[in-house]
């Protein structure tokens, strides 16, 4: 719990002392008795309070020396604002916000004092929104490392290190998934909109004053999230800005390419269209698959243990049409007539199974279940991952949060052509051939996880991946028929082969992610 810093009514009461040594100015100035005297030149009140003139003052100009030209021209140029202010402030003007009447006051966020006693109805009152954030929200939210959040929330030392827009847009999340006629009504719609345009605000001030860090990606996410919802200012426009904030940052901060010293650019992520001999897990950490292993279909995450479930493509480069404008490199699937196609489960055999529940969150961290439910199915976190790797791991679910949530609003181009994503064939998350990035199954296996090589999530995103291609490919208005067909084929069969790895799981989460990456496949 947040040590409280401020709980007395006096609290913002400074002594002499304190007040000068925050204003030196303070003092310099001279209150005189007759204002109307104090609005004449050359007059200054005495001790007695009478007023006397001043002598006429000596003006003596100093022309500027060479040397000093350039100091004066820095010196004109006004510094960046600061933010350490608002790093001070932030928390309890968002308490004072929560304390006037829990948030539906109308109030704005400002510092204001409030007794201790506010202070714990208003800490109450955020995390009762937050709990409804996490009890209702989609996996699409799971990017979040919820003990982290946690951590820097009650800690005030490193909750100066999160970013007021994150937890003022999750906020704003959880308010509306509470303002149903049967709950807050319209006054909690009403709330959670103000928490949503203070949420942009502060991206706006971090931006500004350059508090630059992943918590804005984060931020921009949640903040698409809530334009995904029905409120009563939605429109298409607020949910395009939205997309294109997040598209900003994901470009600002290069997230799809922070694998790119062990994964390259260029290729596509997905396992079909791949140039030959590509296996994305024995890819990134030197493992080599072993032919001869007795469990086929395994990861240890060790070398030399690294059977895969079906028999590698051997399909052959393939060059896309220069002006297809899809520019990424592939492997013709070896369904096509340049290779073969093989599936190496039949039905009923006894290599089929999975272990994906041994990997989901739920597993690994059951209070989830109760605390945020569905995040349950989710893949776990890796442990034991250093500071650096682990800000880098939650860049890596940014990315793959952003590929679902522009995947899953397909149906909004389905019911509305011309309306939201449709036209926004540059997104980041819509060009594979620019991800540099591994998936999550693959950092596992990295740090010595037992992982199959086509986990549920891996497959729900090819998916996502393959549809965003698709959707590229039917709004490139530059590509001709032959062309079309081409990629039609490529297609086809990889969707074929992400159906026929699918049925190899008997896990629960097949209902869940299964039954989502068949929906967009055949959507």
């Amino acid at each position: 719990m947040a040590v409280d810093l401020s709980g007395d009514e006096d609290a913002f009461d400074f002594s002499d002392e304190m007040t000068w040594e925050y204003d030196p100015l303070l003092y310099d100035v001279t209150y005189p008795t007759d204002m109307d005297m104090a609005l004449l030149p050359g007059v200054v009140s005495t001790l007695d309070g009478d007023f006397a003139l001043l002598p006429e003052p000596t003006i003596v100009v100093t022309p500027p020396e060479d040397q000093n030209t350039e100091e004066e021209v820095v010196e004109a140029i006004p510094s960046r604002p600061s933010a350490q202010f608002a790093r001070d402030t932030w928390w309890d003007a968002l308490l004072s916000f929560y304390a006037d009447d829990y948030g539906f006051g109308g109030s704005d966020m400002q510092v204001v004092a409030i007794s201790q006693m506010q202070r714990n109805v208003a800490m109450k009152a955020v995390m009762a929104d937050l709990r409804a954030l996490f009890a209702s929200s989609p996996c699409w939210t799971s990017f979040l490392h919820l003990p982290r959040f946690f951590d820097s929330l009650f800690s005030p030392v490193r909750r100066k290190s999160l970013q007021p827009s994150l937890l003022l847009s999750c906020l704003a999340l959880g308010t509306l998934c509470q303002s149903s006629e049967a709950e807050y009504g319209s006054k909690g719609r009403d709330k959670a909109l103000r928490l949503l345009d203070m949420a942009n605000s502060a991206i706006e001030a971090s931006l500004t004053t350059g508090w630059v860090d992943i918590g804005l990606a984060q931020a921009a996410l949640m903040i698409v999230f809530f334009e995904m919802h029905t409120h009563p200012k939605q429109t298409f426009e607020r949910s395009r800005s939205s997309l294109l904030l997040v598209d900003s940052l994901l470009r600002l901060f290069g997230l799809t390419r922070i694998d790119e010293d062990q994964k390259p650019r260029g290729l596509s992520p997905y396992a079909v269209i791949q140039p030959q001999g590509y296996d994305p897990v024995a890819h990134i950490g030197g493992f080599v698959p072993s032919q001869q292993s007795a469990n086929p279909g395994w990861n240890t995450g060790t070398p030399g243990i690294n059977p895969m479930p079906f028999q590698p493509f051997q399909g052959q480069q393939f060059v896309p049409p220069s002006n297809s404008g899809l520019n990424f490199a592939d492997g013709v699937p070896s369904g096509s007539s340049h290779g073969p196609h093989h599936h190496n489960r039949p039905p009923g055999s006894q290599d089929a199974g999975c272990n994906c529940i041994a990997l989901s969150l739920g597993h690994n961290w059951p209070s989830v279940n109760a605390f945020a439910p569905a995040w349950r199915g989710t893949e776990m976190w890796p442990e034991g991952l250093s500071e650096g790797e682990f800000r880098r791991e939650e860049c890596r679910r940014i990315v793959w949060s952003s590929v679902m949530a522009v995947a899953n609003l397909n149906a909004y181009t389905v019911a509305i052509p011309d309306s939201l994503i449709a036209g926004f064939e540059k997104l980041l998350v819509r060009q594979p051939e620019e991800f540099a990035i591994l998936f999550p199954s693959e950092v596992l296996a990295k740090t010595g996880r037992v992982v199959q090589r086509d986990d549920i999530w891996t497959l729900n995103y090819r998916t996502m991946l393959l549809l965003h291609v698709i959707m590229r490919t039917r709004e490139n208005p530059r590509l001709s028929l032959a062309e079309r067909a081409q990629l039609s084929v490529q297609a086809w069969v990889e969707i074929d082969d992400i159906e026929q790895r699918l049925n190899y799981h008997t896990c629960d989460l097949d209902s869940v992610f299964g039954f989502q990456a068949r929906e967009l496949l055949f959507a």
